[in-house]
């Protein structure tokens, strides 16, 4: 897979649910990426098959003097999936804040 353009950032504290993984399978299908920004209370690794999932320890060991600044268990931790987003490469971020059906949407170019 060619490195993805579109970058999916996800916040969640809950195990994925089917609107999370039909999330992920629309982004595969467009070769987009799914960062999953998770937080003390969240899912394992394990628990996502998908995607691929920041928890609070990796989250940690990022080099990011943010990620230590950041409350746990607030939804400011996001922020982390945009830095690693555009660390990565992406040029256009989704940030997708809720994990059914969503209300807003933010997509943010990066150009």
């Amino acid at each position: 897979m060619r490195e993805p353009r579109l970058t999916c950032v996800l916040t969640t504290i809950q195990r994925p649910t089917a609107s999370v993984a039909a999330l992920a399978q629309a982004l595969e299908g467009c070769e987009a990426a799914l960062l999953v920004i998770g937080d003390r209370k969240g899912p394992t690794a394990s628990e996502f098959g998908f995607g691929e999932l920041f928890g609070i320890e990796r989250q940690l060991k990022l080099p990011f003097e943010l990620a230590s600044r950041l409350p746990e268990n607030h939804y400011s931790r996001k922020n982390l999936g945009y830095l690693i987003a555009m660390k990565q490469g992406a040029t256009t971020i989704y940030g997708q804040g809720r994990i059914g059906p969503s209300r807003t949407r933010d997509v943010v170019p990066l150009q």
